[in-house]
């Protein structure tokens, strides 16, 4: 059994793996208890919960552990895959401490002393271009994970590195056109091939109502949350999500069933796919 931690920006950016995974018929829910969990899987999550002092919170604001939002399997139960929200990109010393974390958690030792089924783990950050690039992007993860990781000179995007005792990657998210960009553009291209009326209509609703950028600001963050409102705005069209987040929306609207043309390899869904599967070999 093999581990895949996916590091994602944010809870709809993490969503919209396990989606992929469901909608690519080659991995399946993993619905498994907590206490059911292969070990040292279910102590280790268990112990997140744990470790929030209830004295330190806040009502109506809660704060939650860096947990999977979803969890997923092979189809032969090979490997699974847990997407994780880190915050955003800005978070790499709340991401650094959790990788500790869990090669402390799944190192050799541990695994062989306990007698778990599982054998490696794997961990992949998934980032958004935004305006900077893609190679700008995997710079920047360098740069900031550099302190952790003595081996990730020259990383390129879409790339497995094999660390201490795991292998490493980074995947970035690009408009149709490949340099800049964020995922809410490529599931405004899904939505739009299921119902292009729908976004379209949606569309010239929020370029009439939706603030303009300020003097300064950077046009493709500004976008990024303009295309946010058009997505969980045309997946509230469907009564099962009225008044749902972009996470749920994702997660449950029917306007990606069947949206993803997984025959295509060019698509980023494909690409990410076939990377996803290249972490253990």
């Amino acid at each position: 059994m093999n581990v895949l931690f996916v590091f994602c920006e944010g809870p709809h950016d993490a969503q919209f793996i396990g989606r992929l995974m469901q909608e690519s018929k080659q991995y399946k829910s993993y619905d498994e208890k907590l206490k059911d969990y292969i070990q040292p899987l279910g102590p280790f999550f268990s112990r997140k919960f744990l470790s929030k002092s209830v004295d330190e919170l806040r009502i109506g604001k809660p704060h939650f552990p860096l947990v999977p939002i979803c969890a997923y399997e092979t189809q032969d139960k090979k490997t699974l895959i847990f997407p994780i929200s880190i915050g955003g990109m800005d978070k790499f010393t709340q991401a650094i401490d959790l990788i500790k974390e869990i090669e402390n958690s799944f190192s050799t030792d541990v695994l062989e002393t306990s007698g778990s089924a599982i054998k490696d783990f794997s961990i992949l950050f998934i980032y958004d271009a935004d305006s900077r690039g893609v190679d700008d992007t995997v710079r920047l993860f360098e740069e900031r994970f550099k302190s952790h990781y003595d081996r990730i000179s020259g990383l390129t995007n879409s790339t497995w590195m094999k660390q201490r005792n795991h292998t490493l990657s980074v995947f970035v998210f690009t408009d149709t056109l490949g340099e800049t960009g964020v995922l809410e553009d490529l599931l405004l291209e899904l939505f739009r091939n299921t119902n292009e009326i729908l976004v379209r209509e949606t569309e010239k609703h929020f370029s009439t109502y939706f603030p303009q950028p300020a003097a300064n600001a950077d046009e493709i963050a500004h976008n990024a949350k303009r295309k946010k409102g058009v997505l969980a705005s045309c997946g509230q069209m469907e009564t099962g999500n009225a008044g749902a987040a972009l996470t749920v929306v994702v997660r449950d609207t029917n306007l990606l069933n069947g949206a993803f043309n997984f025959s295509d390899a060019s698509t980023q869904w494909s690409r990410l796919l076939k990377h996803i599967d290249q972490a253990f070999i």
